[in-house]
């Protein structure tokens, strides 16, 4: 089942039949409320009437002593029932004979209701005996079954006004969201720069529109970064792919001796190890971004790692008549073959820069504050840098934040020309270089810095870059992971 199949219907239909149910249930509840007070007010007027009936025929009964026979009293009580159709009366005296029957019998089965009394009679016919009146409901019925279909079919029809009206209403009222849907529809891989329109809106879709528009911004730099990338990317392989090729092409050219071949695949075999480095740093960036961490199995000495990658790039140092120290010292549970990279990485990236005859040094510091975040930030901070004056700087930092108590930096800190604070926040981007003419691309293809970062964050830090006033610091913090007692 797709996406499309899996959706919760529409949002109009929803609407419109809830609506339709309320405005049901609303006309109901009124028309059942009509309904029961009419009959209420019937059964209360049936019951008020047979009560009154009651005190009349006792009364004429009582007062009217002159009637001596029964010829008498029904003619008395027939002229009392005139005009008064929906009752009829019924008298007995005390052994139960019946004096006097209804002039209009009720039909069998017919809903009627009746009160009983004792009443007043001639002494010729036994001076008491008993009334039976009757209330013909037969016109209230008749009257509550057409009151019950008109409250029907005005709840019935009330209903389909409402939800005939409801329904243009909510088209209306949906019509922006339909707006913003054309508006969603028209941005494109060439059209990155459109953002929805916010300000016809209500409020309630303001947030969504917020969080969409800035969701758009997220892909339309996340775009721009892998145009960029796979640019740098093919300009990177193009260099060694078009020199493997040409060799290859010369070679073929003509018979060459054994010599000439071995010098030719040794030729072709740099090449392929510069691509297969590039291809391998590339797949370590890949890792790291998915969200890899480092293993963090053993406990080492930071000083120790540093002065092991400065023995290593010794032989460079010397050729760039620099020299090289390590200052501060700090353990740490980490990955050491993932730090000596990274360290290794900012050595021979300040080897490249320092002005020749200066020192190159490799600070660690403990208790360094690394934000909260983590997020990518450029700030302007007032520091000192090691082997320079203090003063205002020019800061930018990648990665995570550290996640310890005391996170731990390493530093790498260079004399040599300031790096310009347009560069600053690219430093950490892959194949990012300040030099434009990409001097130097045939031995650094430009992921040094962005392994820095990586490698920072797989331990739960950030990489930062300052430079002013002739010194670059550029380096990274740590969490030092849980150490041993």
């Amino acid at each position: 089942m797709n996406a499309r199949e899996r959706h919760a219907g529409s949002l109009r239909l929803r609407l419109l039949v809830r609506l339709a149910l309320q405005s049901m249930s609303g006309l109901g509840a009124v028309c059942v409320a009509v309904y029961l007070v009419i009959f209420l007010t019937l059964d209360q007027r049936q019951d008020e009437t047979l009560a009154q009936k009651r005190e009349a025929v006792t009364h004429l009964l009582t007062e009217q002593r002159g009637a001596h026979d029964l010829a008498a009293v029904r003619h008395l009580l027939t002229d009392f029932l005139a005009g008064h159709d929906e009752l009829t009366l019924r008298v007995a005296d005390r052994e139960g004979q019946v004096l006097l029957t209804p002039i209009r019998p009720m039909p069998a089965g017919a809903r009627a209701k009746q009160l009983r009394f004792d009443v007043a009679l001639p002494a010729e016919l036994g001076g008491r005996g008993t009334a039976v009146l009757v209330f013909d409901k037969r016109r209230d019925d008749a009257l509550l079954a057409r009151l019950g279909w008109t409250l029907i079919l005005a709840a019935i029809g009330g209903t389909v006004v409402l939800s005939a009206a409801a329904a243009i209403g909510v088209r209306r009222e949906l019509a922006p969201l339909r707006a913003l849907v054309k508006q969603a529809a028209a941005v494109g891989v060439d059209r990155l720069e459109l953002r929805l329109d916010g300000r016809d809106q209500v409020e309630e879709l303001q947030p969504l529109i917020l969080q969409i528009n800035e969701l758009l911004d997220r892909l339309a730099g996340a775009y721009r970064q892998m145009e960029s990338f796979n640019a740098d990317v093919a300009h990177e392989l193009n260099t060694p792919i078009a020199i493997l090729v040409n060799s290859c092409e010369l070679a073929l050219r003509r018979p060459r001796s054994p010599e000439e071949l071995k010098e030719a695949l040794a030729s072709n075999l740099e090449e392929l190890h510069r691509i297969a480095r590039i291809v391998a740093d590339m797949l370590f960036l890949a890792n790291a971004q998915r969200g890899a961490t480092a293993s963090r199995e053993e406990e080492v000495e930071l000083s120790e790692l540093a002065a092991e990658v400065i023995d290593y790039h010794e032989d460079g140092l010397r050729a760039a008549h620099l020299g090289a120290v390590v200052r501060g010292e700090a353990r740490a549970r980490v990955d050491a073959g993932l730090l000596q990279r990274a360290i290794a990485n900012l050595v021979s990236n300040a080897t490249r820069y320092a002005t020749p005859g200066t020192v190159v040094e490799v600070v660690i510091t403990r208790g360094a504050v690394a934000d909260a975040d983590g997020s990518v930030d450029a700030s302007v901070s007032a520091s000192a840098s090691p082997g320079a004056g203090a003063g205002a700087s020019e800061t930018m930092s990648a990665g995570q934040g550290a996640v310890g108590g005391r996170p731990i930096r390493i530093d790498v800190v260079n004399v040599g020309a300031a790096i310009a604070p347009k560069h600053l926040p690219r430093l950490f981007d892959r194949f990012y270089r300040v030099d434009p003419s990409r001097s130097g691309a045939s031995r650094h293809h430009g992921l040094g810095l962005s392994i820095v970062a990586a490698v920072a964050r797989m331990h739960g830090g950030r990489a930062e870059a300052r430079s002013s006033d002739g010194v670059t610091t550029v380096g990274f913090s740590i969490d030092p992971g849980p150490l041993r007692a």
